[in-house]
């Protein structure tokens, strides 16, 4: 028999098998759809991945197209809150600013922890929140948002946490990277503890000393230390002393990072320092916002 007459005959085969099989095949009316866009984010969902310094630093004061879930296994932020949308950047730097203060009661850290307008001293626990906005397809199913999150520092490892922040201050694990204790003055910085841990030392903020005294400094410090911690009194009946320890820092170059050679001067910075007066009793929390309960004595 002619090949070509075989191959047609196999070729019409074939094709009748397939016709039988897509008429048992069950078809299914009208046309593919997109799955539906996320939900808005509800207080209390989490952040499954990360949100790295890269990612911070490109999406300014907003983020899009982050995920927003359950929590399980390991998160790295959670929803604080959820605000209308805001058009402008300096409705956003607004809400920015709401952000932080409602995240401050999200952890149960009194308001004063993270009060700027605390004269000249800079309080460095700086609560880590983000922005997050509607992806492409929840904006276009209609969905107008701005979630508030507090995040997991950037710093990596970016380790993130297995329980709720909610009302956990001063407990949590993600308050030991916001705090700032150690065993002696000299340590700080170099030999920084987990404030859990027992310490004798915590730094309470900075200022530029500029040409202040030490008498003022120190009295400045204890003002502060007052306002930050809600201690009714700072020095805890003599076992506490606030003091204003002074370095002096080189004045490096803007574009090389190295010391200016042109720096006639080193500018003067004073940390403000929460210590034991007795040089054997240790402290085991931040007293950061600690109040009129009994001190964390080790």
């Amino acid at each position: 028999m002619d090949r070509r007459v075989v191959g047609a005959a196999v070729l019409v085969a074939v094709l009748a098998a397939v016709a039988v099989v897509s008429a048992l095949r069950p078809t299914v009316p009208g046309s593919p759809v997109a799955a539906p866009p996320a939900p808005p984010p509800s207080v209390g969902q989490c952040l499954p991945r990360p949100l790295t310094a890269q990612a911070l630093a490109e999406g300014g004061l907003s983020l899009t197209s982050v995920p927003v879930g359950d929590c399980t296994d390991r998160w790295f932020g959670e929803v604080v809150a959820r605000y209308g949308s805001a058009p402008t950047s300096a409705g956003m730097a607004d809400l920015y600013t709401r952000c932080t203060a409602d995240t401050t009661d999200y952890l149960g850290l009194p308001r004063a922890v993270v009060d700027r307008a605390t004269g000249d001293w800079a309080v460095p626990v700086i609560v880590p929140v983000a922005l997050l906005e509607p992806t492409r397809q929840q904006l276009g199913a209609g969905q107008s948002w701005v979630a508030c999150v507090v995040r997991a520092p950037a710093r990596e490892p970016i380790v993130g946490w297995t329980t709720s922040v909610r009302g956990t201050w001063p407990d949590h694990p993600l308050f030991r990277d916001l705090t700032q204790c150690a065993d002696a003055v000299e340590a700080q910085g170099r030999g920084a503890v987990d404030c859990r841990e027992p310490h004798r030392v915590e730094t309470l903020g900075f200022a530029p000393a500029g040409d202040a005294d030490q008498a003022e400094l120190d009295a400045s410090c204890r003002a502060f230390a007052a306002r930050v911690t809600l201690l009714p009194d700072v020095s805890a009946g003599g076992r506490l002393v606030a003091t204003a320890s002074v370095q002096r820092i080189r004045t490096y170059s803007s574009s090389t990072g190295d010391p200016d050679p042109a720096a006639t001067y080193t500018a003067r910075i004073a940390g403000c320092v929460l210590r034991t007066t007795d040089p054997d009793t240790r402290l085991t929390s931040s007293l950061v916002g600690w109040g009129d309960a009994d001190l964390p004595l080790g």
